[in-house]
């Protein structure tokens, strides 16, 4: 979808390490299915972001790391 607003830095890097809900990284696997500008910067994050479990959700909060 080259023309449609990009996916924000933050949210990549929030999908790369598996920390959004599964409905919203549903959409952004529309988007970047047809974007090889977000495929690209996804790609990449992928390579140097360092292997994490996925982060669980309560509610509307997700917890990322245990206290």
């Amino acid at each position: 979808m080259e023309g449609t607003a990009c996916i924000g830095d933050d949210t990549l890097a929030a999908w790369a390490a598996g920390a959004l809900p599964e409905a919203q990284v549903a959409a952004l696997n529309a988007h970047v299915a047809g974007c090889t500008t977000c495929r690209v910067v996804l790609a990449e994050l992928a390579r140097t972001t360092e292997a994490r479990p996925r982060a669980e959700t309560l509610g509307r909060y997700v917890l990322q790391d245990k206290l």
